[in-house]
């Protein structure tokens, strides 16, 4: 048995400033983790409880064949033996407590050139669990996430958000290149140690420039005084920061707003589990804050980032049944009554400002949801958040692209590995038109996350809709959708992809059976010629008519099929405006496609000049600036819209540039062979040699993706291959 003591004087010097027995510990887990060793049923490493480690493998030196392995242990004596295995593990011991980047309380880099960071930027990272028992880690992880979000009121630092600092949980790699990936100058970190009755928490500052510790310290407290214990943690980490970074005032931390232990925890859990965009993610962080608001009615923070989770699941996972819009409005009744009182008491919480910035833009008051985002973060320079919602109400709401990439630049410096920034600035990208900028983005994105969902989904629209590449767009869309198999807007998006290839069993596959999706129900059914059974389903609910896609053809063609042209002109013109006061057409970009069937029919209602008039917006706007969720809409309006117009030669070239040059083949097999506006042009030659074109890509398309089903790179998909 080698004692505490022995390994700690043999491992530190006397002058160590940090916490040696949580290092050791630390140290004895990283080498147990290395050989596979279980604590419990040690193979190893044997640990004589307040005392120190016995190491119990049988070792037998290597002598060479014509000895054996046995006959030389006969000869060593056990003791020696043993002593030389301690000799050993202690030297082990040492090199991971030297040179293993993955100890997070005694980590020292090795000399070298100091990295150039920026002095007062800060992150924390994930503290280590060191009680030995795999359920506390989200305890740990709690403790620090908490110390984080009271670090980030001090105004004169940037604190890097969770999304990034915490991205190294379980990654053993030196400080130093930690604090370049985070733009960090200063990380803290620590480790817990907990028991039925006590709390030991050991935290330390590390300058990321040098890899040199600055402070470290203690806390051995009562497990009753845990909140204490937090707000007397981060009053020493700042304390500690205000000596290497200096220039503000230390101020007490703000109440964490709850006394009850579980309801915390469960704040702390879900408020961890909702960063994600997973859908099973997002539904179990609505589950976690719901049951902190139920241990603690009045735990504002856990009301407020309920209110949140409640629209982050509407945006990002709606019900299967409920369009996305109708879904924002739900939640947004549901989140305002908990946050609107908190509100009416106090005006100064930041994230109560945001939720209610978010509502006022469900709401359609953008200049509510601006001046919010701006008061929250006034309230809380170090949010990312509020800077991320900012830059995207000030880009989709007010196209001030400028500006608002500006506010998404600031959150991407607080959270430098969020995917979400990139993701989002590549989007801007796609809708200017820059497609190669959009794409770069992406990839990065999922350089900084590979298991991005999104990124995928929109590398594969990329890929669909400005290259024609629908098997590589069909191959990214389903990696996306074992990443989140719940997700409906992926499925949604490999649906039309499996359409467009003529895979009508493949696209059937992916609808839920038991309740399926209205707008991937209404494709399918168009694309089948199932007019009736689409035209149903739109009709039943207006509210969610969307006007970007398959919903204003569907109507179109029930009306050709049933006669009834009235009814669907009557659903369209209360759905949409598309005059002004005067009587006189006023189409918006994104009312074009619902314009352009319209006019066709008021044509067949014998109103041509109205249908003219309707034509004219969309057949002279040759270039559009659309918002991000436009990138959903049907292709190919301006040459509709020429071709109506009796302008065959100006529509074969609008065709020729979005099949031909910019690679957008979406519904082609409605554009070639049954679309009613380009009737007058099926006989015209330059629409058949566009036709052909098309007929030809889609035929060397299906067949990668058939090579790729070969080669297992994309499921085979049936009607029974995925019926959730």
């Amino acid at each position: 048995m080698v004692d505490r003591e022995r390994l700690i004087a043999h491992l530190w010097p006397r002058t160590t400033y940090i916490d040696t027995d949580a290092g050791l510990n630390t140290a004895i887990k990283r080498l147990r983790a290395a050989l596979g060793d279980d604590a419990d049923a040690p193979l190893f490493i044997e640990t004589v409880p307040r005392r120190g480690y016995r190491f119990i493998a049988s070792v037998s030196p290597d002598t060479g064949p014509e000895q054996g392995p046995e006959a030389a242990t006969r000869r060593w004596p056990r003791r020696a033996l043993t002593g030389l295995a301690l000799l050993t593990a202690g030297l082990l011991v040492a090199f991971g407590l030297r040179f293993l980047p993955g100890n997070p309380v005694a980590r020292v880099a090795n000399p070298g050139a100091a990295v150039q960071l920026p002095d007062r930027n800060v992150a924390v990272l994930p503290f280590t669990n060191l009680t030995g028992d795999p359920h506390r880690e989200h305890l740990a992880l709690a403790l620090s996430e908490s110390l984080l979000h009271r670090l980030a009121d001090v105004r004169e630092i940037n604190v890097i958000a969770r999304t990034s600092s915490f991205a190294f949980q379980g990654r053993y790699e030196d400080v130093r290149e930690i604090g370049r990936k985070l733009d960090a100058r200063y990380l803290v970190e620590g480790s817990l140690q907990d028991s039925s009755t006590r709390l030991r928490v050991t935290t330390q500052l590390i300058d990321a420039a040098t890899g040199a510790h600055v402070w470290s310290k203690t806390f051995d407290r009562p497990r009753d005084d845990f909140f204490a214990t937090q707000d007397e943690i981060a009053l020493e980490v700042a304390r500690a920061l205000k000596q290497s970074v200096g220039g503000f005032d230390i101020r007490s931390p703000r109440p964490i707003g709850t006394a009850n232990f579980d309801a915390w925890l469960a704040y702390e859990q879900g408020r961890a589990r909702g960063s994600s965009r997973l859908t099973g993610d997002l539904h179990a962080a609505v589950a976690l804050l719901e049951r902190a608001v139920r241990l603690d009615p009045e735990f504002a923070a856990a009301r407020a980032e309920l209110a949140n989770a409640y629209l982050n699941e509407a945006s990002f996972a709606p019900p299967r049944d409920v369009a996305t819009a109708k879904a924002s409005q739900m939640a947004a009744a549901r989140a305002a009554p908990l946050v609107n009182p908190a509100l009416d008491r106090d005006s100064g919480d930041s994230a109560a400002q945001l939720v209610r910035g978010r509502i006022a833009n469900i709401e359609g008051d953008v200049a509510g949801a601006d001046a919010a985002f701006r008061r929250a973060i006034e309230l809380n320079p170090n949010d990312a958040r509020g800077y991320q919602y900012l830059g995207e109400l000030l880009i989709d709401n007010r196209r001030s692209i400028k500006e608002g990439l500006a506010a998404i630049e600031r959150a991407r410096l607080l959270d430098p590995l969020d995917p979400r920034g990139p993701y989002y600035a590549g989007l801007v990208e796609f809708f200017r038109g820059d497609v190669a900028a959009g794409e770069r983005l992406m990839i990065e994105t999922l350089k900084l996350r590979p298991d991005y969902a999104p990124a995928l989904a929109r590398l594969g629209w990329s890929s669909a809709r400005r290259g024609g590449r629908l098997a590589d767009a069909v191959k990214l869309g389903e990696q996306a959708l074992r990443i989140d198999p719940e997700s409906q807007w992926l499925r949604g998006y490999l649906l039309s992809w499996y359409l467009d290839l003529g895979d009508a069993e493949a696209a059937r596959s992916l609808l839920v059976q038991h309740v399926p999706d209205r707008g991937m129900a209404i494709e399918l059914y168009f694309y089948e010629r199932q007019y009736d059974r689409a035209a149903a389903l739109i009709y039943a609910r207006p509210e969610e008519f969307e006007r970007c896609g398959v919903d204003p053809d569907a109507l179109l063609e029930h009306a050709r099929a049933t006669g009834n042209v009235a009814r669907a002109q009557q659903f369209l013109q209360e759905r949409v405006s598309l005059w002004n006061r005067d009587g006189e057409a006023t189409v918006e970009p994104d009312n074009e496609q619902v314009a352009v069937v319209m006019a066709w029919l008021l044509e067949n209602s014998g109103r041509m000049r109205e249908a003219r008039q309707l034509l004219e917006a969309p057949a002279a706007r040759e270039t559009r600036t659309r918002p991000p969720d436009s990138l959903l809409c049907t292709g190919a309006v301006r040459a509709r819209a020429l071709a109506a117009l009796g302008r065959n030669h100006e529509a074969v070239a609008a065709l020729r540039r979005d099949m031909l040059e910019r690679g957008d083949w979406e519904n082609g097999w409605y554009t070639f062979d049954r679309d009613p506006l380009f009737t007058r042009l099926r006989t015209d030659p330059g629409f058949g040699h566009v036709r052909d074109a098309y007929r030809k890509h889609i035929a060397e398309e299906k067949a990668k993706l058939d090579d790729m089903r070969t080669r297992g790179l994309v499921p085979e998909r049936s009607l029974h291959s995925d019926s959730r």
